[in-house]
């Protein structure tokens, strides 16, 4: 299975895009873009979304469906997602906000999700009590 690094490298390539373009256009830079691609340093989801923003690639294809499962998890900071993967579809559209959230990532533009994960990130990052993965009923 190709990883992370090599498929950034390989599409922006194949688009005539430098490391530094990449960089100056997501707001990093290039020695950052460079350890993504060597494998040293692996980019976060939102990161990656707007890597496949530039790259006019769907998100899919730069991660593997393990990575997009982590991924999840780490949107839903720590919801456990079961083994049975009907079991899980069933437990997150049972629940309204995990759904909105879930169609938020699926469908919402990378702008949509940046400024829910901030938001998200801001609140967690302010409130030592914030939801920590563990129920909170």
């Amino acid at each position: 299975m190709i990883d992370v690094g090599k498929m950034i490298a390989t599409i922006r390539k194949d688009r005539n895009i430098t490391q530094q373009m990449l960089a100056d256009m997501i707001g990093t830079t290039k020695q950052t873009i460079s350890n993504y691609e060597r494998g040293t340093r692996t980019p976060d989801y939102i990161t990656l979304e707007a890597i496949a923003d530039v790259l006019n690639v769907p998100i899919a294809m730069l991660i593997s469906r393990e990575e997009q499962h982590k991924a999840l998890n780490e949107i839903y900071n720590g919801y456990s997602i079961k083994s049975d993967p009907s079991e899980a579809q069933q437990d997150i559209f049972d629940d309204p906000d995990r759904k909105a959230l879930l169609n938020l990532a699926k469908y919402g533009s990378s702008d949509e999700v940046r400024q829910i994960a901030a938001i998200y990130k801001a609140v967690r990052d302010t409130n030592p009590d914030f939801y920590d993965g563990d129920d909170p009923a």
